[in-house]
């Protein structure tokens, strides 16, 4: 199998979404109105998500922003592979190389009209001129750094998703003003590479001045308010929660002018609950989104 395998960066998440899905009324039925829907982690460069809203009957419809980010594995994933890259080394210098190999297919296409069309170096174009986001999923602290190195040598605008160990290099992270979405295992010991994660994370990079986001994984439902009432019951207001779900979040992606907030101009996306929030006894009755709107029975 070619080493290429690893590297699929063309890969579009929207040729993948099925808006009849019935996990999308569900999700929305607890408050999600829109999410980052990316490709999988098992490939170092996995493809470009989306930021779809919840509620359509056609992926057009759905489309809040594509591409909105590259998506780039680091760590126990990419290293438990039975192919190379199987190290964190390999992991590196496929990345620098496919970097390095999308930057002169830029300039060859600059140069030259008939330079043929390569579907994977033009889905990092993006990427190497900052147009777009290379999201890099990665834990452990040293994974963290090597993201970090590879910013600085390419001028990336670098989103860590994951950051088990974030909290060991805030003062980095924050000086180079990268945002952090948090996942599930930010906050629990659930393998090898997350033996470290805190509970108390969220508040950590919030002192530390870091702009964060809460991501979930493959379970939007679930996973994503167990892991807010963590991070309030470890010393998170909810007030620097509920900015972590909406305009955080879409500042981290460049949206902030048209989501994240209520302000004119912006797409209505907004949630009618009874009860305080965050609350497990509060009750969403109402959601509207753009000009849908529905009712929680």
């Amino acid at each position: 199998m070619c080493i290429r395998d690893r590297v699929m960066p063309h890969l579009r998440i929207i040729d993948a979404v099925n808006p009849q899905n019935r996990m999308i009324p569900l999700n929305r039925s607890t408050g999600i109105t829109m999410s980052l829907s990316a490709p999988g982690v098992t490939g170092l460069l996995t493809g470009q998500s989306a930021l779809l809203r919840l509620t359509g009957k056609s992926i057009e419809e759905m489309l809040f922003c594509f591409p909105a980010a590259q998506l780039c594995n680091l760590g126990e994933t990419v290293k438990a592979a039975q192919r190379y890259p199987s190290t964190r080394m390999g992991a590196a210098a496929l990345l620098r190389q496919t970097l390095i190999d999308a930057r002169q297919y830029a300039l060859k296409r600059k140069e030259k009209e008939d330079t043929p069309l390569d579907f994977k170096m033009e889905a990092l174009i993006p990427v190497l001129e900052g147009r777009i986001p290379l999201i890099i999923r990665a834990n452990r602290m040293d994974d963290m750094m090597t993201a970090l190195r590879i910013r600085e040598e390419f001028h990336l605008k670098v989103i860590i998703a994951g950051g088990a160990d974030a909290y060991k290099i805030s003062g980095r992270l924050a000086a180079r003003k990268i945002p952090v979405i948090l996942m599930p295992e930010s906050i629990a010991s659930l393998r090898q590479e997350t033996r470290e994660a805190r509970p108390d994370i969220a508040t950590l990079l919030q002192k530390a001045g870091i702009v964060f986001a809460f991501g979930s994984g493959s379970d939007l439902q679930q996973s994503l308010w167990d892991q807010i009432n963590t991070a309030i019951r470890y010393g998170l207001s909810e007030q620097e929660a509920l900015k972590a779900l909406t305009l955080q979040a879409a500042e981290i992606f460049g949206v902030s002018d048209r989501a994240g907030s209520i302000s004119p101009g912006k797409e209505a996306q907004l949630v009618f609950l009874e009860g305080e929030l965050f609350s497990p006894k509060s009750r969403i009755v109402k959601i509207i989104i753009g000009e849908e709107c529905f009712l929680v029975d």
